[in-house]
C-alpha cells in the first residue's frame, strides 16, 4: 500500500494582477474549455471512482479508472475533476473555494506512456512542475521530484470510497493530506 498519496490544491497562489472575481470567471471559462475539448477528443468522464477496474473500452489504458470523475472535500472547499484524455494521459482540474470565491486552481496530468511516467502540476500563476512516477499500484500512485521546493512527493490512493491526496517533502515530513469523496 502506498504510504503517501495528493492534492496540490493546498499550494498558495499569488494574487497576481487579476482580482478574485476575474480569476474565478477566467477559471470557469478555462474549465468549460477543458470540458469542451475533452468531449471533442473522447475523454471519459464518469462519476468519481465508478470506473475502477472496469476498463474504458476501445482499448484505452484503464490503470487510473479509480481516479476518474468528480471528487470533493465537501462544504464547498476543495474539489478535483479527472478525465481520461486518451493516449496514456489523464487530466485533472483542481479548485479550492473559500467564502464562496475561487481561492486557488490548478491543472494536472498523469502521463503513463512508454518511456514517460509522470505527474504534472501547474498551479495557477506558477510554473509547470513534473514529478516522476515512482510507484503505481491498482488503487494508487506516488510521484517525486526531489529538486522541487515543495511539494517533493505527491500521491493519490483510494481507501474505501475516499480519494486520499497527499503532499510532502521527499522524506515524508511537512505532510498535508486531503480526503475527497465522490461529488453528489
Amino acid at each position: 500500500m502506498l504510504e503517501l498519496g495528493v492534492g496540490l490544491l493546498g499550494t498558495a497562489t499569488g494574487s497576481g494582477v487579476l482580482g478574485r472575481r476575474q480569476r474565478a470567471e477566467r477559471d470557469v471559462k478555462r474549465l468549460a474549455a477543458v470540458i469542451a475539448v475533452a468531449g471533442l477528443v473522447g475523454c471519459t468522464a464518469l462519476p468519481a471512482g465508478s470506473g475502477a477496474g472496469e476498463g474504458t473500452g476501445g482499448g484505452e489504458d484503464d490503470r487510473l479508472d479509480w481516479l476518474l470523475g468528480c471528487w470533493t472535500t465537501g462544504g464547498g472547499g476543495s474539489s478535483e475533476t479527472w478525465l481520461q484524455a486518451g493516449g496514456g494521459v489523464w487530466t485533472g482540474e483542481g479548485r479550492t473555494v473559500r467564502d464562496g470565491v475561487l481561492a486557488a486552481s490548478e491543472t494536472m496530468q498523469v502521463i503513463l506512456r512508454e518511456g514517460e511516467e509522470a505527474f504534472v502540476a501547474e498551479p495557477e500563476g506558477q510554473a509547470r512542475v513534473v514529478f516522476d512516477l515512482v510507484a503505481l499500484e491498482a488503487r494508487g500512485f506516488l510521484a517525486e521530484n526531489p529538486a522541487h521546493d515543495y511539494p517533493q512527493r505527491i500521491g493519490y490512493r483510494i481507501e474505501g470510497d475516499a480519494l486520499i491526496a497527499e503532499i510532502s517533502l521527499i522524506d515524508g515530513t511537512d505532510r498535508r493530506a486531503w480526503t475527497y469523496r465522490p461529488c453528489d
